[in-house]
């Protein structure tokens, strides 16, 4: 059996030659240094904006920050901090939309010699109000645009600072704050198997090192434009925040929640972005939503990381993007930060229907274990291990959990194991093939869920004896949650009801698609739920709350039409909601692209989650045809 660590220095010929082509055609490539490693996120960013202090380092919207402006912001907030809450190193959290001022609020607090943690505004106050008590956090950071939901949120240890309305008094220097490459940078909650949230902590130097692989890999320059299409809270934000910051590139943060894979496509081509980083769904929304007619001649690299990426990717890629530009598939985690990148180009071909994740990078080892812990043959399906100096410091207050996963190895000085959960074979040409989770944890629209999180939530409704979430993929190929139910009522509850609960507490990647009501749920002969027994899922209308109401007019028959279309479904009333359907911000993106061919308009996701029920949103388009049609 061949030695199966891999590293970036063993690449390919094909790969180095690929490599090759991500040289920005008038940038100056400069090579992230080894030594820059073992420093801080904040000097690094320092140096920096000194060398590029008129440049645009972040722009969201019509708002953007030069290096200088961002510098000047960041130790306003960082002195601010320490005001607050004095010098020790602990958890502060960050309560911000997702535009430039939560770049400033991180680079901010790292200046501090604080710790951030990410609270994203879209998702449930429950959750976040328990990741405020897990972190430990005593001071959050809002502004005027999140102020008014903040104060709502049930945290009687934290203090608030509203970052618009920080003293002019304040000094706008760095702090004298001494940060080492060993000190946490991130506490970042993912989905937990036990119901709660898990923690992850990451150094200043593990980010640096992934900002050095991110950037040596795919060449990035100052010149280059970056997409932040993830939310702060997601892990997978960090390659693009820090390889755009530390760079002297620009980072063009966009939520996608609210505009939609639509108006994406527009705003890479306006902005002229060079880097373009999603989960495979949403590059595939925007990937189909193009005309042909659009330019996308700056675009020199799509990376695609958090799910599988297809063939289908690969020729939508093929299809869509200039002959220079270059297809990436990326494959990390919180706890290990990037573990594979393969680069692909127009003339890569693949037999599978899936895509290699590639070679492990620099700095990381990679072996495969059967489920006795001993490594498989070449070939051979196993959990994938990582070896490295570079891995998480373990789960915030969570010492058991850390100690479960991560294990020092003996003699090898600071280079410890992490065993990932994923499943995943080695190829002969030296890439990896990723086969998905080894446990039931699974991968929806690049979050990763714990099932029983779900599960617990929805058993938490009252009404409910026994629920198994699984995942299953629709005819689009993308994974979605379906939720079998035993009712512990009859009549059962209304889905609706259901899901209004759900989504008081579950941010809108973990909630169900589907719910399926049973007598009850198939087991083995241990007594252990049978996952293969559950029947696809079958929708009845019976378990809504909304009467059927038949449509009436020419829009309400169309988007009914198209409703029907999408969700698959026979009888839609213009009463029933979206939501109730499974809707998600995906087949939203479905919905607005086929309202905007239909009646060549343009709008946004926010006119379908504004108005959830096709009566609304015929309404609203109504009026938005005869406003159209009035000023012509």
């Amino acid at each position: 059996m061949t030695d199966i660590l891999r590293h970036s220095s063993k690449l390919s010929p094909e790969q180095q030659a690929i490599g090759a082509k991500c040289f920005h055609p008038t940038g100056t490539f400069l090579e992230f240094e080894k030594e820059a490693v073992e420093g801080s996120i904040p000097d690094r960013f320092d140096k920096i904006a000194a060398v590029y202090p008129d440049k645009i380092a972040v722009k969201s919207g019509s708002r953007k920050f030069t290096y200088e402006e961002l510098n000047v912001d960041s130790n306003r907030i960082a002195q601010a901090i320490l005001a607050e809450s004095g010098y020790n190193s602990e958890p502060i959290a960050i309560y911000l939309n997702h535009d430039c001022d939560i770049i400033a609020a991180i680079i901010g607090v790292l200046k501090a010699g604080k710790i951030y943690v990410p609270l994203d505004p879209n998702d449930p106050a429950v959750r976040n109000e328990l990741m405020l008590e897990d972190s430990q956090a005593r001071l959050l950071l809002g502004n005027s645009l999140t102020l008014s939901r903040l104060h709502e949120l049930k945290s009687p240890t934290s203090r608030i600072l509203d970052i618009d309305n920080i003293s002019s008094k304040v000094s706008t220097d760095r702090p004298n704050v001494s940060v080492s490459a060993d000190m946490i940078a991130y506490i970042m909650y993912t989905s937990g198997s036990t119901g709660k949230p898990k923690a992850v902590m990451q150094n200043h130097r593990n980010l640096l090192q992934q900002t050095l692989v991110y950037t040596n890999s795919l060449h990035i320059s100052a010149e280059d434009k970056l997409t932040l299409v993830h939310s702060c809270a997601n892990g997978a934000c960090t390659p693009n925040l820090f390889g755009t910051l530390l760079n002297g590139a620009a980072l063009y943060p966009f939520d996608v929640r609210n505009y939609g894979a639509i108006q994406l496509s527009k705003y890479l081509s306006i902005e002229g972005i060079t880097i373009y980083h999603s989960i495979p769904a949403l590059f595939r929304s925007w990937a189909h939503s193009l005309s042909g007619a659009e330019n996308f001649s700056h675009l020199r690299i799509v990376h695609l990381s958090g799910d599988a990426a297809s063939k289908k990717d690969l020729q939508l890629y093929k299809k869509h993007l200039p002959p220079t530009c270059v297809f990436v598939h990326r494959l990390g985690s919180r706890e290990a930060n990037t573990i594979f990148l393969h680069l692909m180009d127009k003339h890569c071909e693949f037999i599978r229907n899936m895509v290699p994740v590639g070679p492990a990078v620099q700095g990381k080892g990679v072996f495969l274990i059967d489920d006795n812990g001993e490594r498989v043959r070449d070939g051979e399906v196993g959990e994938i291990v990582i070896k490295s100096r570079y891995l998480s410091p373990g789960y915030w207050r969570d010492p058991e959990r850390t100690k479960a996963v991560f294990e020092v190895v003996p003699d090898e000085n600071g280079i410890r194991t992490f065993r990932t959960g994923d499943l995943g074979r080695l190829l002969p040409d030296g890439s990896f093939e990723h086969l998905g989770r080894k446990d039931d944890r699974v991968k929806i629209r690049g979050y990763r869920v714990e099932t029983a999180e779900v599960e617990l939530t929805i058993l938490n409704q009252g009404d409910i004896k026994e629920v198994a979430v699984v995942a299953r993929e629709n005819r689009d190929g993308e994974t979605e949650l379906v939720a079998y139910i035993v009712s512990a009522v009859d009549p059962v509850p209304p889905i609706s009801e259901l899901r209004r609960f759900i989504e008081t507490t579950l941010p809108l990647h973990m909630i169900p698609s589907a719910f399926m009501f049973m007598s009850h749920l198939p087991v083995l002969p241990g007594g252990k739920l049978d996952r293969n027994a559950l029947p696809e899922p079958t929708w009845n209308r019976q378990t809504l709350d909304s009467a059927f109401v038949p449509p009436h007019t020419p829009v309400e028959k169309t988007l009914s039409s198209i409703w029907r279309e999408v969700f698959e479904v026979e009888e839609i009333g213009i009463k029933d909601s979206f939501f109730d359907f499974g809707g998600h911000s995906l087949t939203a993106t479905k919905i607005i692209a086929a309202i905007c061919e239909t009646y060549q308009v343009e709008a946004e996701l926010r006119l379908l989650f504004d108005n959830p029920t096709i009566e609304k949103l015929a309404a609203a388009i109504t009026e938005k045809l005869t406003n159209e049609s009035s000023h012509h």
